[in-house]
């Protein structure tokens, strides 16, 4: 009966353990919608994840229109006033082919993944006007390479929702221009 006891005990202490410890949730990277201006160099776009697990590495990869058209992405950069900015994180950008880019990295020591984590520059110079993807995975040759965070070379779960980038029609501009004015001059005629 003691036994039966101590047995029926330590089953209910353990729920209450398991009950009580934090569960890890996944990270979650929302890109989002983003207007560009058109042929304008150096646009930036801002990355961010939540969810505050630990990480030490990150790979980041990033795509645009399918890899075949839109923006130009000229840097990722994933130190500068980022989760991963203490000096000892180092960075590298492995591939950059225009539309598809690659930045990985790393320190010795883990940080929270809850903030901006990178942040993405874009030049529209020349770039006809729409709308395109903006993917957290790069497609080469039919293989997908997934924007991923590890803590100690494992993964952690992250969900992603891609987003997309706008360069609006030069027309569509100078028509909203000109009603921004419109109903400023008929707000001014009104007092």
């Amino acid at each position: 009966m003691q036994g039966i006891k101590f047995a029926i005990g330590a089953a209910l202490l353990a729920g209450v353990v398991v009950a009580t410890s934090p569960a890890s949730a996944a990270l979650v990277v929302d890109v989002g919608s983003h207007q560009l201006l058109p042929n304008t160099p150096g646009q930036t776009v801002e990355l961010f994840v939540s969810g505050g697990d630990l990480v030490d590495a990150a790979e980041v990869n990033v795509e645009i229109g399918d890899g075949t058209a839109g923006p130009l992405i000229t840097d990722i950069d994933l130190k500068t006033n980022t989760i991963f900015a203490p000096a000892s994180f180092t960075e590298a950008d492995v591939i950059n082919t225009g539309r598809q880019a690659q930045s990985n990295v790393e320190g010795p020591s883990d940080v929270a993944a809850s903030g901006r984590f990178a942040t993405v520059t874009l030049d529209t110079t020349g770039l006809q006007f729409g709308t395109f993807p903006l993917e957290l995975t790069v497609n080469v040759g039919g293989t997908l390479f997934p924007t991923r965070f590890n803590n100690n070379g494992v993964a952690v779960p992250l969900t992603i929702t891609d987003g997309s980038v706008s360069v609006p029609e030069p027309a569509a501009l100078g028509l909203l221009g000109a009603a921004g004015l419109v109903l400023v001059g008929r707000r001014r005629r009104r007092v």
